[in-house]
């Protein structure tokens, strides 16, 4: 005989997945981050959120991906330098066709 639960939510289909490759994250996040969506990674300094970012966005550039990054403290070449200190280099991955014009007073 088959129970009925009548307050239970049916299982939601799975969204696609980006895997970060980042060792635990992929798991907890059931095959990474969802495609094609936007992810806010919010927390106050030193919580790793660059990091985390430049590892997710050198795997899908790896993978032939394209992401988007907002940076509104460091420069372009500020944060390609910061992250290289980790052990990953992002430059090859940023073209100049989609690179903003700078505003305002120089």
């Amino acid at each position: 005989m088959q129970e009925s639960f009548p307050n239970r939510i049916p299982a939601l289909p799975q969204l696609p997945k980006a895997p970060t490759s980042i060792e635990g994250l992929d798991e907890i996040t059931e095959g990474g981050l969802p495609l094609g969506r936007l992810t806010l990674v919010c927390g106050s300094a030193g919580t790793v959120k660059t990091t985390l970012a430049a590892s997710f966005i050198n795997e899908i550039c790896r993978r032939g991906g394209r992401c988007l990054f907002f940076a509104f403290e460091e420069s372009l070449q500020q944060l390609i330098r910061n992250i290289r200190s980790v052990g990953l280099d992002l430059a090859p991955w940023v073209t100049q066709s989609t690179l903003p014009r700078p505003r305002g007073p120089r």
